[in-house]
């Protein structure tokens, strides 16, 4: 198969995987802060790119490690230790966000306060940090995706553009159209201060859950 086949092919199955399980996924996660932090749709959707940013960095990477090292390295990074330290880092990150957006009115501590102002106040560090968390965190299809890589990929440079292709395919989800559409939900629960709150904290508990599920998730 010529590389162009290649490019296209896991450029569809990236739309494909982008349309069905990445909205299971990480929409809860993506939906819950937007809806949380009182994005308006613009920012909602710079929120997406960004995020879709993050993943699409970090999948290049190992599609890169992929085309370098093979399948051996990809199957031994999403195996013992160092996959259970992403898992614990990344429910820490996710946890800490949920609990700052649950009890923002609450805030004393300093370092709770500078998490706040750098990953919730502002979307970019936190829809990045988000993307390249989520971007590391094994799923079925990416395994198959990047063993697939290290099996068709001559070098570093094919493995990382097959892998690219794949994860730009993804940013093209309806996911993308929900994260407008809850952009717009703190704008029409404005008028209604308290509904608000009630449903800031649902989506903090939402996002305490996915970060707690992460760190349990090694237990299991």
């Amino acid at each position: 198969m010529i590389m162009i086949d290649v490019i296209m092919l896991l450029f569809l199955n990236g739309v494909f995987f982008g349309s069905v399980l990445c909205v299971a996924s990480c929409g809860p996660l993506v939906l819950s802060y937007i809806t949380a932090s009182k994005r308006s749709s613009r920012e909602s959707f710079k929120v997406w790119a960004l995020f879709s940013l993050g993943r699409i960095i970090i999948t290049t990477i190992l599609g890169m490690v992929a085309g370098l090292f093979g399948q051996f390295v990809i199957q031994k990074f999403y195996s013992g230790i160092v996959i259970d330290i992403i898992f614990i880092l990344a429910g820490l990150f996710i946890l800490v966000m949920g609990l700052i957006m649950l009890f923002e009115e609450k805030l004393r501590f300093d370092i709770c306060k500078k998490f706040h102002s750098h990953f919730i106040n502002t979307h970019r560090k936190a829809s990045l940090s988000m993307g390249i968390i989520v971007g590391m965190l094994p799923c079925a299809p990416l395994l198959g995706i990047l063993l697939y890589i290290a099996l068709v990929s001559k070098n570093f440079i094919q493995g990382g553009v097959y892998a690219f292709s794949f994860s730009l395919g993804t940013f093209f989800s309806p996911l993308m159209l929900l994260v407008v559409l809850a952009g717009a939900l703190p704008k029409i629960m404005a008028k209604k201060p308290k509904t608000y709150l009630i449903f800031r904290r649902i989506c903090g508990i939402i996002i305490c859950y996915l970060g707690i599920n992460l760190i349990t998730s090694i237990l299991r």
